[in-house]
């Protein structure tokens, strides 16, 4: 049996600011307690990781109490617990947690509004301390909330007049937030100084991190299951005090999902994560995670690099999206970066629910100053925003001349404008919204805008030339967004601009667009311009515990000068088949080709059928299902002619995602079934601006 190679699964202060930002967090409730109706077991899987060799965890919650924990398995055989986190029923990040016979262990950091401090009453600011003691009555309310925070049971109590809630663990929930596994560097850049950091690094502490509906990112220790950090956002403190409340029902605090990376910071080079609150509050946090024996309150100020909320600015929103992540190295998040100025940075869609309500994309930088840069994508308004209203979603990034630096960015909004950000240029002055700040397209089903809630794939046409844009569209920001039965869709749309490298000038080397290419169509303006991939779906006979379905895909020629002949297309779509489907899981390439893997869901409601999740495999520049067999249909472990010709099947809602050596696939799926996908022959052009003249 070839040997098994793990990939990263991809399986949310004045008076009047507060009340605002508490309205925001309302609007985006998302409701756990749907997946959790729907599961027979107690604890809900909300998600897999690995340490890419020999041990899997997985994260899980309960509703009963609103606590979470973390398991780690072993990758040879997933019913055995990894020994080094010990033995059932004391195995768990939570297990661990509860043991401590002191909560003074812990090291406990946030943000006090200027710089990085423990988590501890008496290095709160002053209005840090004034907002957690306006909750209570007792001159030591706000002392004992810190206490019970950290973990301190003493004061819970089911009767006693000031009783606190009484919890079922001292680790809260974890839903929507991904665990980022983290050991030795590894983002393979080539320069000595980063090779030589690498070496020095090669033998810290594994981590885990992730991020937790009791009020903190936790990183824990990936071989003990000990928690070695906590870190509670400025953005979450404003709801903290909800966490004793002996009535909770179940708030949202670092709902988001951390990423990590390794940046060159003023000649040093340091591992880096980023953290969002998702619905837990608008903002994101940066933290260097570069030295885990290093993690002490003592340390604060250093650890903590900084801490951005609405309040600092009020272009930013509440931050969803996962990770960009590299396509050839899952453990690198494309967002921490170097730019074409020279400065390193982290680039993010700006989110939403922020107080100008406009799609804006933030390259905060991390070296020097730290300012941060904001590209908008259309004009703020005077008039406000709505709860909700616009804001970018996560970005792609294009690298056009191979030199590790992003030429190009693309991302989406909830106004389903695919937009394209020009950060090509050597000062970031240049830096713009490409195509004359108009949309590269925008997705829209009778006349109703189509959201966009996750980054955009790209590649480049096999066979034209060009780019593919690939994305989904839909959202579920909200429990009202569940029963939305509005048709959502897959699309594929050409981007036909070239580009040249300059030979002089402050911009020698770097990429400009082609100009002399008068010859190119202009990128589609609306699904008009493209195929529907529509067709008839058959049902297919299966034996794997899945349904399978075959999709029958339309054939066209594309369009490749200006002006178009008839019939031919800038494009593809695919309307999605099952009332209330929509895409918010990042879009994949299945084995590394051209074919998209996507990962669609029909989300429960409190009133209705469970979770519902689909995969279909489609062509990125034909939208075609492939000819070959790609999913093993009958159950027997072999994809070959015995299999229907399926590309559509249903799926496990969460997986962990096994590569053998010759290419195929093996998910094994959160609902204890087992899916084979084959391999698919490679047919790639490499997005360099050689192929792209």
């Amino acid at each position: 049996m070839p040997r098994l190679l793990l990939i990263f699964l991809l399986v949310v202060l004045s008076t009047s600011a507060n009340a605002a930002t508490a309205t925001a967090n309302a609007n985006f409730a998302q409701a756990p307690v749907d997946s959790a109706k729907c599961s027979a077991a107690t604890a809900v899987i909300s998600g897999y990781a690995s340490n890419g060799s020999t041990a899997v965890f997985m994260s899980s919650y309960e509703t009963s109490g609103w606590s979470g924990q973390i398991v780690s398995t072993l990758l040879t055989d997933s019913t055995k617990p990894n020994a080094d986190w010990g033995q059932p029923p004391h195995h768990s990040t939570a297990d661990k947690l509860d043991a401590l016979a002191s909560i003074d262990q812990r090291q406990m950091l946030t943000h006090d509004g200027t710089h990085g401090v423990p988590f501890r009453w008496e290095s709160l600011s002053k209005s840090q301390q004034t907002q957690l003691q306006s909750h209570g009555v007792a001159k030591s309310y706000g002392a004992d909330l810190m206490q019970f925070l950290r973990g301190d049971r003493s004061l819970e109590s089911a009767s006693a007049a000031n009783g606190l809630r009484v919890r079922h663990s001292r680790q809260g929930d974890i839903v929507h937030s991904r665990m980022w596994h983290v050991g030795k560097s590894a983002s393979a850049y080539v320069d000595k100084s980063y090779r030589d950091f690498a070496t020095q690094q090669a033998a810290r502490t594994a981590m885990l991190y992730v991020g937790g509906n009791d009020g903190m990112l936790h990183g824990f220790n990936a071989k003990t299951g000990d928690e070695l950090l906590g870190y509670v956002p400025q953005g979450a403190h404003l709801n903290l005090h909800l966490l004793a409340t002996r009535d909770y029902g179940h708030h949202y605090y670092v709902d988001g999902s951390p990423f990590i990376g390794d940046a060159l910071i003023d000649g040093q080079w340091k591992t880096l994560l980023i953290g969002t609150l998702g619905a837990g509050g608008p903002g994101f946090f940066v933290l260097d995670v570069t030295t885990p024996s290093s993690f002490a309150e003592s340390n604060a100020t250093q650890l903590v690099v900084m801490d951005r909320t609405d309040g600092s600015d009020p272009d930013i929103g509440h931050l969803f999206a996962a990770p960009t992540l590299d396509e050839a190295n899952a453990q690198r998040a494309l967002q921490i970066t170097q730019l074409n100025n020279g400065r390193w940075a982290v680039v993010l869609g700006n989110g939403y629910g922020s107080a100008n309500g406009q799609p804006v994309l933030l390259i905060q930088y991390l070296d020097g100053a730290r300012e941060l840069l904001k590209i908008s994508a259309t004009a703020s308004t005077s008039g406000g925003a709505s709860s909700i209203s616009n804001g970018l979603s996560a970005p792609q990034f294009l690298d056009i001349n191979s030199d590790g630096i992003p030429d190009v960015v693309y991302a989406g909004d909830l106004q389903g404008h695919l937009w394209k950000f020009d950060i090509a240029a050597a000062s970031d002055q240049r830096w713009k919204v490409a195509l004359n700040g108009t949309p590269l397209f925008t997705a829209a089903r009778d006349g109703k805008p189509q959201p966009i809630t996750i980054a955009p794939v790209v590649r480049v046409h096999p066979d034209i030339g060009g780019l593919m844009i690939a994305f989904g569209t839909g959202q579920e920001l909200s429990e009202a967004d569940n029963a939305d039965s509005s048709v959502q869709t897959v699309y594929s749309v050409m981007d036909y601009t070239r580009y040249v490298i300059q030979d002089s000038g402050a911009d020698k080397g770097k990429v400009a667009v082609d100009a002399t290419r008068k010859d190119l169509p202009v990128a589609a303006l609306s699904r008009d311009e493209l195929t529907s991939q529509s067709g008839a779906t058959s049902a297919v006979s299966g034996t794997s515990g899945r349904s399978f379905w075959s999709l029958q895909g339309t054939s066209f020629a594309y369009c490749t000068r200006t002006p178009c002949d008839t019939g031919e297309k800038k494009g593809w779509y695919l309307d999605l088949p099952v009332e209330r489907e929509r895409v918010r899981d990042p879009l994949g390439f299945y084995g590394g080709g051209n074919v998209l893997e996507i990962i669609s869901r029909v989300p429960a409601t409190s009133s209705g059928p469970c979770e519902q999740t689909f995969r279909t495999l489609l062509d990125i520049a034909t939208g075609a299902p492939q000819k070959s067999r790609v999913l093993d249909t009958n159950g027997d472990g072999l994809v070959n002619a015995e299999d229907a010709p399926a590309s559509r099947s249903t799926a496990a809602s969460r997986e962990l995602r096994l590569s053998s050596s010759n290419g195929r696939q093996t998910r094994q799926g959160s609902d204890g079934k087992t899916d084979r996908l084959d391999a698919l022959p490679m047919r790639v052009k490499r997005p360099s601006w050689r192929h792209l003249k």
